[in-house]
């Protein structure tokens, strides 16, 4: 049930790209993280840009991109770490998208 949101909100986020750029990669993985550990295990790197940033604003470092895999905590996890604002979780939830729309054009013009 999870996968399917994410892969919707990809999907949308892909239909707006299209508009936008002349080419996307077509094949773009998904990997939900069932643990903090996990996406840490799977992208060091994220792990180390949250020890480099402010308290407040490491709630939202919650996936990243390799290639064109995205990877990403599942929803109810980026839920979790949102504050008490709605706004937060809203912010949150649209990880799998921020993620996706970092693919630098180079890839994305293959």
């Amino acid at each position: 049930m999870h996968a399917e949101a994410v892969l919707a909100q990809l999907e949308e986020l892909r239909a707006r790209l299209t508009r936008l750029l002349p080419s996307l990669p077509e094949d773009v993985g998904v990997v939900l993280h069932a643990s903090e550990s996990q996406l840490a295990v799977a992208r060091p790197a994220l792990g180390l840009r949250r020890a480099l940033t402010s308290p407040a604003s490491r709630r939202y470092l919650a996936g990243a991109l390799s290639g064109t895999d995205v990877h990403v905590l599942t929803p109810p996890l980026l839920e979790h770490r949102a504050s008490g604002l709605e706004e937060s979780r809203a912010m949150l939830l649209r990880t799998p998208g921020r993620a996706r729309g970092s693919c630098p054009p180079s890839t994305a013009a293959r």
